[in-house]
């Protein structure tokens, strides 16, 4: 072999340990953001069934319930709907012209704090229709208009509390239009 040992990549992995016992008498809040996919309870749901054996709790926080869960799911947002005066947005802050998480709280009456999660599950009804075939969609203008909206989310969250944990998806949307699903 004639290769010089500073030519082989190195690599590490560390991994951590964690007691069973780690979170005991630990609850966290969640609140999941988003569309159908999350009015419809599922994403709740399953979170609800992975935590069911560990030692920490969750408590999921929000107006609306489905399967028994609060959460601010709505069928068919988007971004947009998130992002500006739309009606019935819980998170507009007429006051500010914006997406306000602490104004969200107060006016809902809950609080969360540090390592808390919220969890944004958004984008497939913002794409439906981004791929057509007359490309009368600027799909680089879509998504620059997506993460604006994300971004200003996530300053939100973290202005209320940086120490608010975050966790974004993306559904993957099955087909070029909802109708085609």
């Amino acid at each position: 072999y004639d290769k010089e040992i500073s030519d082989i990549a190195v690599q590490t992995t560390n991994v951590k340990v964690a007691l069973t016992t780690n979170g005991n008498g630990v609850t966290r809040k969640i609140l999941t953001i988003g569309d159908s996919t999350v009015n419809n309870g599922t994403t709740n749901l399953k979170v609800s069934q992975y935590f069911e054996a560990d030692v920490m709790d969750v408590t999921f926080i929000g107006t609306r319930t489905s399967q028994g869960l609060l959460h601010e799911g709505r069928s068919g947002w988007q971004f947009s709907n998130y992002g500006t005066d739309f009606p019935d947005n819980p998170f507009w802050n007429s006051g500010t012209s914006s997406f306000d998480f602490s104004y969200y709280l107060t006016s809902t009456s809950q609080t969360m704090g540090a390592n808390d999660w919220v969890l944004i599950q958004l984008g497939i009804n913002d794409m439906f229709g981004a791929a057509l075939m007359d490309n009368s969609v600027d799909i680089d203008a879509k998504i620059l208009l997506i993460k604006g909206y994300l971004d200003a989310m996530i300053a939100s969250i973290h202005a209320h509390n940086a120490d608010i944990r975050i966790g974004i998806s993306v559904t993957i949307p099955p087909a070029i239009s909802q109708d085609a699903t």
